[in-house]
């Protein structure tokens, strides 16, 4: 294997060298570092005598894959030493060194050179209502693009090659330490990446691009959105193209704790109600709540994963592996963008095969204005990570307890007391605030189609309301015309048969019935 091949220095430095590079170019130095002997090397990677990366403990017995970006500072001489170094008797060993100039585009968000799109580099801000601003300092962490006008504020890139990965680098940072809350989309899909600058810190990110934003025309928009407030800003911004070939599969660590989960893997783009096949080749990766990427598998016949192992933690030896913890529910990525599961997985060490379909998308948010006190709301999109907590995050703080048909949540109990543990499309929740004003929910899913069927029973139903529109109460139910009696919402009622008394009119987006049906 190419880890399993070496150059060693017995005197404690592998060193090569690079000539001919180009000014005004970005380079990757990728690095393979392996041992087979056991002999525990710390081993530290040095360009022109600066340390770059390391020390990397290969007593751990892993594959160390390092992807460096190299300081242009570095090479305005046109040229590179790279020296690999490890202390003791044993001998530096390393197993692949390639310098690649790749594609990287920097933006000072604030700064004289963050200009508009298109700019000189095919890429640039789209918001003409936007500022820069140096009021926090000139560093760039410190310069600002914020958009006062509304609660998003976005970037373009163009010429993206289709064969290659890229991650989108995020720096977000203010002097006052406001609890300014914000997240990060590409083309339109959520990135799962959220911020909250209160803590006075910066926070440096970075997000995987998914290969779907971009394979068909080469260009993708990120957008940074403010949640509940108008103000989106970034204070830095980079597109990075990716050259380690496993990255995009790596990190996944083998224990003797897992599960096996198998099934469809859908992508919808085109908004139809089912989705296309994911094509030969697709990523699917599988997340634990900790960000780790706990399962891999890679396409090979179309529609289709699996079986794909998902590895637990394991916690008997030093350091511990990251993993999965026992009922915990997993997260699924397909080529990087979020994907939803049916049904919810919630791992355990059995070492079994579950069914689980995935479907992937143009990920969109629906906004629900709440009351003081009670609201009776549905949602009309399929979340990726339907727990709770995580739907309800945009409210945290501002609410105390919530009802479905059958389970009950309150944030002053743990977890393992609450019933109710996830929120879905196509089901009615009551939902308690306890602020003294008005409130917007923000949820972000996988839009359902507006005639999506609806399971009743005998009996009490607590449902949603799917289309964007509101509709006459006996237009919208008259799929089940005379098989219902009545129909009420948070403070109204409809009955069929007494429709000159009824005070309910219209079923309306984001509201949520109990319905009795016959």
């Amino acid at each position: 294997l190419p880890e399993e091949t070496l150059r060693r220095d017995p005197d404690g430095t592998v060193q090569y060298r690079f000539d001919n590079l180009a000014t005004g170019h970005a380079y990757h130095l990728d690095i393979l570092l392996y041992e087979c002997d056991g002999a525990g090397r710390q081993e530290s990677v040095y360009v022109d005598t600066y340390r770059v990366a390391g020390p990397e403990d290969l007593g751990d017995g892993q594959v160390h894959r390092l992807s460096i970006l190299v300081d242009p500072a570095l090479y305005l001489d046109r040229s590179l030493s790279v020296a690999i170094s490890a202390p003791g008797i044993d001998g530096a060993v390393v197993a692949a060194v390639n310098l690649h100039d790749v594609d990287y585009r920097y933006i000072d968000a604030g700064s004289p050179s963050d200009t508009a799109y298109p700019g000189s580099r095919n890429m640039g801000w789209l918001d003409p209502a936007s500022i820069a601003s140096v009021a926090w300092g000139q560093l760039p962490y410190q310069s600002v693009r914020i958009d006062q006008s509304d609660n998003t504020l976005s970037y373009q890139f163009d010429h993206l090659k289709p064969g290659s990965r890229y991650q989108v680098h995020l720096t977000f940072w203010q002097q006052d330490g406001a609890a300014r809350i914000q997240r990060a989309w590409i083309d339109g899909a959520d990135t799962n990446l959220q911020v909250n600058t209160g803590d006075y810190q910066i926070h440096r990110e970075s997000v995987r691009v998914p290969v779907t934003a971009y394979e068909s025309d080469g260009s993708i928009t990120v957008m940074i959105e403010r949640l509940g407030a108008n103000g989106a800003s970034v204070n830095e911004i980079a597109l990075e193209e990716e050259t380690l070939a496993q990255s995009s599969e790596g990190g996944v660590r083998v224990t003797p704790l897992f599960t096996d989960v198998y099934g469809s893997a859908l992508i919808n783009v085109t908004g139809t109600s089912t989705g296309d096949p994911a094509p030969t080749g697709t990523l699917v990766q599988a997340v634990s709540p900790r960000g780790e990427i706990v399962g891999s598998f890679t396409v090979g016949s179309a529609g289709y994963y699996g079986y794909m192992r998902i590895y637990g933690e394991d916690t008997s030896v030093t350091p511990t592996i990251p993993g999965m913890r026992a009922g915990e529910l997993v997260s699924f990525l397909i080529n990087g963008a979020p994907a939803v599961a049916k049904p919810s997985f919630y791992w355990q060490d059995d070492h079994q095969l579950h069914p689980v379909d995935l479907s992937a998308g143009n990920i969109t948010g629906q906004q629900i204005l709440l009351s003081p006190g009670w609201n009776l709301i549905s949602i009309a999109l399929e979340p990726p990570s339907p727990l709770i907590g995580n739907v309800l995050e945009s409210i945290l703080n501002r609410y105390d307890r919530a009802l479905s048909e059958t389970g009950v949540y309150a944030t002053s109990l743990p977890d393992s007391a609450n019933t109710l543990k996830e929120v879905h499309s196509g089901q009615g929740y009551y939902l308690h605030m306890t602020s003294s004003t008005s409130a917007n929910l923000l949820v972000d899913g996988l839009p359902q189609p507006a005639n999506a069927p609806i399971a009743l029973h005998a009996g009490w139903n607590w449902i949603g309301y799917y289309p964007g529109c509101s509709q006459p109460v006996a237009g919208a139910l008259g799929s089940i015309s005379g098989q219902f009696q009545l129909v009420h919402s948070l403070t109204q009622t409809y009955n069929p048969s007494q429709p000159q008394f009824s005070t309910l009119t219209q079923l309306s987006p984001g509201m949520g019935y109990l319905i009795y049906m016959n």
